[in-house]
């Protein structure tokens, strides 16, 4: 591991309102780790520095250092990298998580390419990412196909790893999805909504006794109840768009604890 290039910069953890609507986060541009909760941004890993740790390419909030402070806590140390996923964009699911964001995805897009990161886990730590993910429930974990996944700042591993949305896609009236606006991505083919655009989209989907009379009051239902949360889900999963087989395998997978996630 080369030694750290910046002053180490404190995680600071988002409120219960930037949780739900500034996802999925503000993330460094470069290779950084965490340690003892701050980030430390280095120029790169070494084969030493990541043995015993497989990468896990992070589509969303778990490229954000805040996201991965809350999962792991202060003890862990956690080395991100960057990564390029060609032939890939990220795309608004159709559904809510727990916290009240509107969740995200990769689809396959021919030509395209987007900047993202990938996390290097230890497989205690892999196992809590399986619980935080639902996996079986609200994602696959599955394994990249190669030369899809380009890490940077490290030497690339023979197998990179992620999830896969088991739950669909918001999509247009041409049955196409949305992609994030807040995720940049090179060719992009498909139109771009934010957060907020998205969760509005989503909202108006659903019948009138399942809408509130504000965004907020909506938002604010969705998180504290979790029958509801849960109910709103079940009738989006009804008109949510599966996404179609990408350049991915499925791997088997078992969470501990993923009823706490959902």
């Amino acid at each position: 591991m080369t030694q750290p290039t910046l002053t180490p910069n404190p995680i600071l953890p988002l409120t219960e309102a930037e949780r739900a609507n500034d996802y999925p986060y503000d993330a460094p541009q470069h290779s950084y780790l965490i340690k003892q909760g701050r980030t430390h941004m280095v120029e790169g890993f070494s084969a030493e520095a990541l043995d015993g740790r497989v990468a896990v390419l992070s589509v969303g909030s778990n490229r954000a250092p805040q996201q991965l402070l809350r999962k792991f806590g202060g003890d862990a140390i956690l080395p991100v990298t960057r990564a390029v996923l060609h032939d890939c964009d990220i795309i608004h699911s159709a559904c809510f998580s727990y916290y009240g964001a509107v969740p995200c995805s990769a689809v396959a897009s021919e030509g395209s390419a987007i900047c993202l990161n990938a996390v290097w886990l230890t497989p205690d730590e892999l196992q809590i990412m399986h619980d935080t993910e639902a996996v079986g429930i609200a994602y696959d974990f599955c394994r990249w196909h190669e030369g899809i996944v380009e890490i940077k700042d490290a030497p690339q591993p023979e197998h990179i790893y992620g999830y896969a949305t088991r739950l669909g896609f918001l999509a247009d009236d041409k049955a196409q999805p949305f992609a994030l606006s807040s995720l940049p991505a090179e060719a992009r083919r498909y139109r771009a909504l934010s957060q907020y655009e998205a969760r509005k989209k989503l909202i108006t989907l659903l019948p009138t006794e399942l809408q509130c009379e504000t965004h907020q009051d909506f938002i604010t239902k969705l998180v504290s109840d979790k029958a509801f949360r849960l109910d709103v889900n079940e009738r989006l999963s009804c008109l949510a768009h599966p996404i179609k087989k990408g350049p991915w395998d499925i791997i088997p997978a078992t969470p501990k604890d993923a009823d706490s996630f959902l």
